[in-house]
């Protein structure tokens, strides 16, 4: 519970209880003269230093399976606004700390007969995961663009990822004007692609077919 006040505190005390079932041990945060001292460093303000501590700690953190609808409140409201902060690094630790929460709250479960559930498209958590994927297509920054990719490789998203409109970003991510980006969204693309080949098909085709031209010429 201390490591859910921790983390949240710069952001609002509304959903504390949404993060209770936690179970490992946080890395230490800093105090009020180390916040002051990094912030000068950092060239950041202190409000701004604050949102950047509570971010990394949720990004940083090894959740459990956590309640997917609260937790999706929880991101929703409270953390996905920040992927449209002015600073990068602000960004970039929005985007993880969104994803590390969602893998939790996607993790599957089992029945008491140890089966497998089956997955359901959840809308307030695919409406999380399409943000984070329209990030990957169209943030300002190279280092977002990919760190959104990143954080989203995980088979815990295929279900979402491989929607029409997850698939169309992810479709113009392989355009990108960095190599690295280019590759990641490719390489994620591939791998969810036999979960709705009508449509992930045609999108590696035309990435094929203009690399031939480009080749060709």
């Amino acid at each position: 519970m201390e490591v859910a006040r921790g983390c949240v505190s710069g952001l609002s005390d509304a959903c504390i209880p949404t993060l209770a079932p936690l179970t490992n041990t946080a890395a230490k945060q800093p105090g009020n003269e180390e916040i002051e001292i990094e912030s000068r460093r950092n060239g950041m303000s202190k409000s701004t230093w604050a949102i950047f501590v509570a971010l990394k700690t949720l990004a940083d953190y090894k959740f459990l399976v956590l309640p997917s609808q609260r937790l999706a409140w929880f991101v929703n409201e409270l953390v996905l606004r920040f992927v449209e902060s002015p600073a990068i690094i602000v960004r970039r630790l929005a985007v993880r700390a969104c994803a590390s929460l969602m893998q939790a709250a996607t993790t599957d479960r089992r029945t008491e007969q140890g089966r497998r559930q089956t997955a359901d498209l959840r809308p307030d958590v695919y409406m999380i995961i399409s943000s984070l994927v329209a990030v990957a297509a169209v943030d300002t920054s190279r280092h977002v663009r990919l760190m959104a990719l990143r954080s989203l490789d995980h088979s815990n998203f295929d279900l979402y990822l491989v929607q029409t409109e997850s698939l169309h970003h992810l479709g113009f991510c392989l355009y990108d004007e960095d190599y690295e980006v280019r590759s990641a969204a490719l390489s994620l693309l591939c791998r969810v692609s036999f979960e709705n080949d009508s449509q992930s098909y045609p999108i590696l085709r035309r990435f094929l077919g203009r690399i031939l031209t480009v080749v060709r010429c």
